[in-house]
């Protein structure tokens, strides 16, 4: 059984998923690799999308991510869930915060998973200061 959802959300609105079993002794995590995958209709899109704890009272946010100004809505692509993690896939430019703090790609850590793209810079580089150096002292 499938069910269409189309709604178009007002400013602010929120949106809540529970997911349940059909059946009382089943569960959900019994998919691949222990994750439920949703296969979400392309128009889920949003301004911003945070993960919240369980936590009663006023939970911490434990991932937000939210699109910049002047961009294009995030656009929510995949979400896998299991039993002690989540996977989601937004795609468009935005702001992400994990735990409160402002996330960003470090540059060391582009370097460890790109070492042969680095070694080819690297020797490029070397190369264009010998030229530049032969250049100049040439005379």
């Amino acid at each position: 059984m499938t069910t269409v959802i189309d709604k178009n959300a007002d400013k602010n609105a929120e949106l809540s998923f529970t997911f349940k079993p059909l059946k009382p002794n089943s569960t959900l995590v019994a998919a691949k690799g222990g994750l439920l995958s949703l296969d979400l209709p392309p128009s889920i899109r949003a301004r911003s999308v945070s993960i919240k704890s369980l936590e009663s009272g006023n939970p911490p946010v434990l991932l937000s991510v939210r699109s910049t100004n002047d961009g294009p809505l995030l656009t929510i692509e995949k979400l896998a869930i299991g039993s002690d993690q989540i996977q989601l896939t937004i795609g468009a430019k935005g702001l992400v915060e994990i735990d409160g703090e402002p996330w960003a790609v470090k540059f060391s850590s582009r370097i460890r998973e790109h070492k042969r793209l680095v070694a080819l810079l690297a020797a490029a580089n070397i190369a264009l200061l010998a030229l530049v150096a032969r250049l100049i002292f040439k005379t």
